[in-house]
């Protein structure tokens, strides 16, 4: 493992370069997968009003 010490700016900039290196596919697949594993977080939000938005459901 290694271990990197940047700059907030660097870090994005790297982030950013990798990001746009990846095909258009690629892209859109590393999105949902963050989406899915971002889904797993606890939250402390209490639960909102019913609204008129729709909401997308992924399974694995």
């Amino acid at each position: 493992m290694e271990i990197n010490f940047r700059s907030k700016e660097e870090s994005n900039s790297i982030q950013r370069t990798k990001f746009l290196q990846l095909s258009p596919v690629e892209r859109v697949n590393s999105f949902i997968e963050m989406t899915y594993l971002f889904n797993s977080f606890p939250i402390s939000s209490k639960k909102r009003k019913k609204s008129n938005n729709f909401i997308v459901v992924l399974y694995p």
